[in-house]
């Protein structure tokens, strides 16, 4: 399992630039394309995203384990949305998995929920990286690349999320019962 998520991130943050960078190098690429403007996020892309060696080892004392509320944000024809999810979580040394629970708000009709697989890492700094992949109900399955910082003593993970350079958000999560 380790060794998956580090050929997706791998996948994603190609020979050590983030995928912002390496799109803007490379033009004519998937994640370079622009998307209509009616789903385009106003404003600039990420800056500064976290990039993680294949070599790193996470380590951690927090304990993951449990159950998150969160939002993630976006904005749509100039329009803010706000998606609450819940996950539970399970992990082992630095690594984490879990699963992802949302209202349906862009998949067909055959779902009121969409649900996600997630698979990451929490890194000793607080550096929280993780790959979410939808998991086909209502017809969803892309992946999002999630980056951001835990405060530990609030118990929340706030950072960014992104589908390629010109399509991300921002989100924030809390663990329940901390």
């Amino acid at each position: 399992m380790k060794n998956f998520l580090w050929l997706v991130v791998v996948g994603v943050v190609i020979a050590g630039q983030s995928l912002f960078s390496w799109a803007r190098q490379n033009p004519r690429s998937e994640a370079a394309r622009e998307t209509p403007a009616s789903s385009r996020h106003v404003g600039s892309p990420p800056v500064g995203s976290v990039v993680l060696a294949q070599t790193s080892k996470p380590k951690t004392t927090y304990d993951f384990t449990g159950s998150w509320r969160g939002a993630y944000a976006y904005t749509l024809s100039n329009n803010k949305v706000t998606v609450d999810f819940t996950a539970v979580i399970s992990m082992e040394g630095g690594w984490f998995s879990g699963r992802i629970s949302e209202p349906n708000t862009f998949g067909d009709k055959t779902s009121d929920k969409l649900y996600a697989n997630i698979r990451g890492a929490l890194m000793e700094d607080g550096r929280v990286i993780f790959l979410k992949k939808y998991d086909g109900t209502a017809g969803v399955s892309h992946f999002v690349l999630y980056e951001a910082q835990l405060d530990q003593s609030r118990g929340t993970v706030r950072g960014k999320w992104s589908i390629r350079p010109d399509w991300w958000g921002t989100f924030e999560m809390t663990k329940q019962n901390p």
